[in-house]
């Protein structure tokens, strides 16, 4: 039995072609095939149809008889008609033949005519991806620019509340002297300890240390302020001379230079 779906049936012929309709045939539709997707099936074919041997084997095998192509090497006298054609004309000068078409011809002539057309617009094609490319560049612009405003915006806020927290230090080390002082008074001497406090959520701590005459509050930034001033302090220490008693205030080493209070400097 004959095999309708064969090599003959993609190239447009029928076994009777000469070998120069087969490789004029299969050229054609490599030139077609600019993105190679039939380069295998195509080399199978080459090597099937243009080998006498293995041609003789191949279409004993499909079911066609010698005598359609013994004679196929005399020379043609109408040119080898257009693989690509409408699939409702015959691809066959037998009419006979008709049966021997291949049905996904059409597909495959669909698919590479659509490659052929895509490569004959490449302004199309070039307008399309730099079109795409300038999408891509303002969405990436735009993150560009979102997270630069965010950093900003936190460098900002991060500055505001640490200049707020240090003015309310301040504010609260006063307090804390004026506590002091009145202990002074009431007990002739600088306390070791004192609890001077502070809430839960204020952004620094307190604490009164008199042990060895050094006389001192200090002021410790916590985990509740903003990182630049966490773990830094502000030391206000009690200076006494002749004729003079006064408070002296300190920052810690490499404390923020942009955050100390005036009275620190």
């Amino acid at each position: 039995m004959v095999n309708k779906h064969n090599y003959y049936h993609i190239l447009g012929l029928t076994p009777r072609a000469t070998m120069r309709q087969i490789i004029d045939a299969i050229e054609k539709i490599r030139n077609l095939d600019r993105q190679g997707d039939y380069t295998m099936i195509l080399s199978q074919i080459e090597q099937e149809l243009t080998n006498p041997r293995r041609r003789a084997a191949y279409d004993k095998a499909n079911g066609f008889n010698k005598d359609d192509y013994e004679n196929s090497e005399l020379p043609v006298v109408s040119p080898i008609k257009d693989v690509f054609v409408d699939i409702d004309e015959s691809f066959y000068s037998d009419p006979k033949s008709s049966l021997f078409q291949l049905e996904n011809l059409k597909n495959i002539q669909e698919e590479l005519q659509n490659n052929s057309a895509l490569k004959h617009e490449p302004s199309k094609l070039k307008s399309a991806l730099s079109t795409n490319f300038k999408y891509l560049i303002l969405f990436i612009l735009l993150i560009a620019i979102g997270f630069l405003a965010m950093q900003f915006s936190q460098s900002v806020m991060d500055y505001y509340n640490g200049r707020k927290s240090v003015e309310q230090a301040m504010v609260s080390l006063t307090d804390a002297q004026k506590t002091v002082e009145n202990y002074i008074r009431n007990n002739g001497y600088f306390p070791e300890t004192l609890n001077i406090p502070t809430g839960n959520d204020e952004p620094y701590q307190i604490t009164v240390n008199g042990k060895n005459d050094k006389n001192q509050i200090i002021l410790e930034f916590n985990h509740n302020a903003v990182s630049p001033l966490r773990n830094h302090a502000l030391t206000e220490t009690l200076i006494t001379r002749p004729n003079f008693t006064g408070w002296q205030c300190d920052p810690s080493k490499d404390f923020p230079e942009r955050y100390k209070p005036k009275k620190c400097f």
